[in-house]
């Protein structure tokens, strides 16, 4: 079975034949092939023939990856969020960025350990603090940091959230800010004004 060049897919097998199948039905079938539409780029819809689904129009799949992830009116600002478990403790990383520039940081100590989706919300109070309204926020997570449809729905319009692999370097900022709010055991929350650029942010890697 071929599988599609997509990210995030998941082969569930189907498993053993159910008694009262029909053999021919069950040997024809085969595997069920997961992946999330909206976690994808239109290239790689486009390369696998999918963009049929949106009317081979690439504004009809932005307006509905919006609708579906969140995300209303006007975007003011960008944060990126990573997240380290160790134990019972967590180390919470956020990033305000504006392109290279690094607007505020929040270091988010957590003990006990909040569950999945205590740890996204504790990420989505944050970021839409100080929204004005018909505004929202992007806020761009990585594992383990999770983010499902009815959580952000919560937020009536006011994030847009983009998940995206752990090892994408635009996320080393807020993984060190994680890390030292677990050598630290406390919070840090900092904005500056004129903002501020890292060196070890590689070129062209810093904004979305």
């Amino acid at each position: 079975m071929r599988l599609p060049k997509l990210k995030g897919v998941k082969v569930i097998d189907k498993g053993d034949k159910p008694r009262y199948q029909d053999s021919d039905v069950w040997e024809k079938s085969s595997d069920i092939v997961v992946y999330n539409l909206y976690e994808q780029d239109w290239c790689d819809l486009k390369a696998e023939g999918l963009t049929h689904i949106f009317d081979d129009d690439k504004a009809e799949f932005d307006r509905r990856k919006v609708a579906f992830y969140g995300g209303k009116g006007k975007l003011a600002k960008k944060y990126k969020a990573y997240a380290i478990t160790w134990g019972n403790e967590v180390g919470l990383g956020i990033e305000e960025y504006d392109g290279d520039e690094t607007l505020s940081i929040a270091s988010i100590y957590l003990n006990p350990r909040p569950s999945n989706k205590e740890l996204f919300d504790i990420a989505a109070r944050h970021v839409i603090e100080g929204l004005e309204s018909g505004e929202y926020t992007l806020l761009r997570v990585t594992n383990p940091i999770r983010a499902k449809y009815q959580w952000i729905q919560r937020y009536n319009g006011q994030i847009f959230v983009k998940r995206e692999p752990s090892a994408h370097m635009p996320f080393i900022q807020a993984r060190l800010l994680a890390q030292d709010a677990l050598q630290r055991k406390t919070t840090i929350i900092e904005k500056f004004g004129g903002g501020l650029t890292y060196k070890h942010k590689l070129p062209g890697k810093g904004g979305e």
